[in-house]
């Protein structure tokens, strides 16, 4: 359960986190020579060798006038990697302390929709997707809950 108190607190904490990460990008990570993995580069090798042969079947397909010239590559070496702070997980760090405040913590509510109803979820769902479609028709399974009388076959 947070509260005024641990709130502006994790707004301070999340605002001094920030400040840290950028200096640890500029400063720390400017230091490292890093490179990609191995599979990284393999992926990206296989990547490009299969757009390069994709490329040759359409245009030869579409044009037998152009000659491409072939050119052996060598494959591809490791590229040098950075630490990347633009990206959403950092950017919404900002906006936890004030969606915490607005509408609680993530335990508290769900996203889920939720259907309530007498009547079993499978035919609730169906007369939605059926829509005014006699459900009778629509499975002989909702035949049977219609002659029980606990829907009604018609919309």
């Amino acid at each position: 359960m947070h509260t005024d108190v641990t709130l502006n607190l994790l707004d301070k904490v999340t605002t001094a986190l920030g400040k840290e990460l950028r200096v640890f990008s500029a400063k720390t990570c400017a230091a490292f020579n890093t490179r990609e993995l191995k599979r990284e580069v393999a992926a990206r090798n296989r990547k490009r060798k299969s757009k390069k042969q994709d490329k040759s079947h359409s245009h030869a397909a579409t044009s037998d006038s152009c000659h491409s010239v072939s050119r052996k590559q060598e494959p591809e070496t490791p590229r040098t990697k950075l630490l990347n702070l633009n990206t959403y997980k950092v950017h919404a760090l900002g906006d936890y302390a004030s969606t915490i405040r607005r509408f609680g913590t993530t335990d508290s509510y769900t996203t889920e929709t939720v259907c309530f109803s007498l009547y079993p979820v499978e035919v609730v769902c169906l007369r939605f997707l059926v829509g005014r479609e006699n459900l009778s028709t629509a499975d002989p399974k909702l035949d049977t809950f219609a002659r029980a009388g606990r829907i009604s076959p018609n919309r």
